[in-house]
C-alpha cells in the first residue's frame, strides 16, 4: 500500500496538515520543519494523489479521461464540481457520489 499524508506526518513528526502545508508550498513552514517533512517524504517514497483536492480539470480527469477504462465503476466526491455540472455526471458506468458538491447535482446511478 502506498504511503499516505498521515504516514509521512507521523515520520516527520508533525500533523498531516503541516505535510500538506510544505507540499503546497505554503510560505509559513520553518525551514526545519520543512527539511524533517521532506526528508520523510523522500524516505517514504510519498506521491500525492494528483486526483485528490477539489480541482476541476483533476475531477473532469477522473470521470473521463483515458485512466478510467482501469476501472469498472467510481466512488466519486466531487468538490470542484456543482450543480451546473451534473450533465457531466451521466457516465456509462457505476457512479457513487459523496461529499457536500454532490448533493447539489441530480443522481445517475
Amino acid at each position: 500500500m502506498s504511503p499516505t499524508l498521515r504516514d509521512v506526518a507521523r515520520v516527520a513528526g508533525v500533523s498531516f496538515k503541516t505535510v500538506s502545508n510544505v507540499i503546497n508550498d505554503y510560505p509559513h513552514v520553518s525551514e526545519s520543519t520543512r527539511a524533517r517533512v521532506l526528508a520523510a517524504i523522500e524516505e517514504l517514497d510519498y506521491r500525492p494523489n494528483r486526483t485528490a483536492g477539489g480541482d476541476r480539470r483533476r475531477e473532469l480527469e477522473v470521470l473521463h479521461g483515458s485512466r478510467r477504462q482501469l476501472t469498472d465503476g467510481l466512488l466519486f466526491s466531487p468538490l470542484a464540481l456543482g450543480s451546473e455540472d451534473a450533465q457531466l455526471l451521466d457516465v456509462p458506468y457505476p457512479l457513487v457520489r459523496s461529499g457536500s458538491a454532490s448533493s447539489t447535482a441530480p443522481s445517475t446511478t
